[in-house]
């Protein structure tokens, strides 16, 4: 049905194409470049009209006419077929990046950042010696990174390590895991029988772990420390300056960096040993160490830090925080928005 020279379609009284919602055009029209709807008899008969169009804008209403629907609803539902396809194309983007567009933990190396994203697949990005931000296809539950490599537990149980593999550190054994920890030369985890395995360098026997069964372990950069099923913290490899040696007490959490532990006490309390400073005061949820200054999440999402701050390493950034991750000169992801922050990489729940 040939369109007029004034841009009216005839019996079906259609405006000016350039009024036609997106997508939508003549069927009779054969213009490149433009998608052509099915034959508005199909759709919309039986229609009919009594009025005229000045400018592509229908100025006489349209009447009813027995068995008909009236003529002037065609373009408001043409309109909304329009608009639900929108929405429908606009659930279909929500659903996708519902499941790639969210984190669920992240941690930061030397000079490069990991996470894990809700679907179990890992993204890395900054610098890639070695591949460290290449890690590999497949689905993981749990992710640890260190200086120059990262490791992950699949969620089928076995650990996958990639980038810098010099001393094995990134060669972990077969195995179901429930948990593991990387630092720089070495890695360790706690296999589904509580019991501690470590691969990598061993100059100092910070790979050689103690016997028993752990609720958690965490590998500093020449020692190791873990807390036992009972609460009590066992600690192995270098000594130099006191890292590997636990104050007694019952604890749920430890934390173990380059020359220094920290750890939770089962009343929330942070103490630490080796060459780290004072942590700060109050209850915590998660606690990391850094060399010479120490970063926790309070249990109110809160982050306090203490020790040297040279480059704002211990200002942590205002909000409500689940993690923190001790790195190089990084970027702090809070409340999913990016900030400036030396030292630290935060993952934010506002």
């Amino acid at each position: 049905m040939a369109a007029d020279a004034q841009g009216q379609s005839g019996e079906l009284g259609w405006a000016r194409k350039q009024h036609w919602p997106v997508g939508i055009t003549d069927s009779g029209s054969q213009s490149r470049g433009r998608c052509h709807r099915v034959s508005a008899q199909s759709l919309f008969a039986p229609w009919s009209r009594q009025g005229r169009f000045e400018g592509g804008t229908q100025i006489d209403s349209p009447v009813f006419r027995k068995g008909t629907f009236v003529r002037g609803f065609r373009k408001s539902v043409a309109l909304l077929c329009s608009a639900l396809a929108l929405v429908l194309c606009g659930l279909v983007g929500v659903a996708v990046c519902s499941e790639r567009c969210n984190f669920v933990d992240i941690a930061a190396g030397a000079d490069y950042t990991c996470a894990l994203r809700s679907d179990g697949t890992v993204e890395c990005w900054g610098g890639n010696p070695e591949a460290r931000s290449s890690p590999p296809a497949g689905t993981f539950s749990k992710l640890s990174v260190g200086s120059g490599h990262a490791c992950g537990i699949r969620t089928d149980g076995t650990v996958a390590c990639w980038g810098d593999n010099q001393y094995g550190q990134s060669s972990p054994p077969p195995g179901t895991f429930s948990q593991v920890s990387v630092r720089s030369g070495h890695a360790c985890g706690i296999r589904t029988d509580g019991t501690v395995a470590c691969w990598g360098d061993n100059q100092y026997g910070q790979s050689s772990p103690l016997p028993g069964t752990f609720a958690q372990v965490s590998v500093g950069g020449q020692h190791t420390c873990g807390v036992r099923t009972d609460g009590g913290i066992a600690c192995w490899g270098s000594n130099f300056l006191g890292q590997s040696s636990p104050p007694p007490g019952t604890f749920a959490q430890v934390v173990a960096s380059n020359w220094s532990t920290c750890a939770i006490r089962s009343d929330g309390t942070a103490a630490c040993w080796g060459s780290s400073v004072a942590p700060p005061p109050g209850a915590f949820s998660a606690l990391f160490p850094g060399d010479w200054y120490v970063c926790g999440v309070r249990t109110d999402g809160t982050i306090s830090c203490s020790g040297n701050d040279p480059w704002g390493r211990s200002t942590p950034p205002h909000g409500a925080f689940s993690k923190v991750s001790m790195g190089g000169s990084l970027l702090a992801v809070s409340g999913w928005t990016v900030q400036s922050l030396a030292g630290a990489t935060a993952a934010g729940a506002n």
